[in-house]
C-alpha cells in the first residue's frame, strides 16, 4: 500500500474544522473485488468497494474548542459516531487531484483529558469506519 506525506491538510470533525489542532491523520481501507464478468464476455470485468476502513487523528486537544467537539460526539444520539471529512490540500478547491473523502466513523478511542492551564494535552483519536467513503472530485 502506498503512503501519501500531505502538508496542509482540512480536517472537519463533525463540520467544525479541526486541522490546526492536528499532527498527523492516517487511513487506511481494505478493498473488495468481486468479479463482474459475464458469459461471452471477452475481457475479465471486477466490481470494486470499500469492505473496511479506518484510522487515526494525533493533535492537541485545545480544551476549550476540542474538548466540547469531543463531549458533543460521546452523547451524540448515536454515540462516539460523528461525520469526518478530509481534504488533502486546504484552500484548494476540490478535483481529481485533490479529492476531498469524507464518511460516518465511529471511534474505538476518544479519551477523557485532563490537563492544568499551562498544559497542551495531546489528542489521538481512533476510528473504524462505517458505511461508505464519498470521493468528491469536483
Amino acid at each position: 500500500m502506498a503512503k501519501e506525506i500531505l502538508t496542509n491538510v482540512e480536517i472537519k470533525l463533525g463540520g467544525l474544522d479541526i486541522s490546526n489542532y492536528c499532527k498527523s491523520i492516517s487511513m487506511e481501507d481494505k478493498i473488495d473485488q468481486v468479479e463482474s464478468t459475464c458469459f461471452g464476455d471477452d475481457a475479465r470485468t471486477y466490481v470494486t468497494s470499500f469492505v473496511q476502513w479506518s484510522g487515526t487523528i494525533d493533535g492537541i486537544n485545545d480544551l476549550q474548542i476540542i474538548e466540547p467537539l469531543l463531549e458533543s460526539i460521546r452523547t451524540s444520539t448515536v454515540p462516539y459516531s460523528a461525520t469526518l471529512s478530509v481534504l488533502p490540500k486546504k484552500g484548494t478547491p476540490v478535483s481529481a487531484s485533490n479529492v476531498k473523502k469524507t464518511g460516518v466513523v465511529k471511534f474505538t478511542s476518544l479519551p477523557l483529558f485532563s490537563a492544568s492551564i499551562a498544559e497542551l494535552p495531546p489528542m489521538n483519536l481512533s476510528f473504524n469506519g462505517s458505511g461508505k467513503v464519498t470521493r468528491l472530485t469536483s
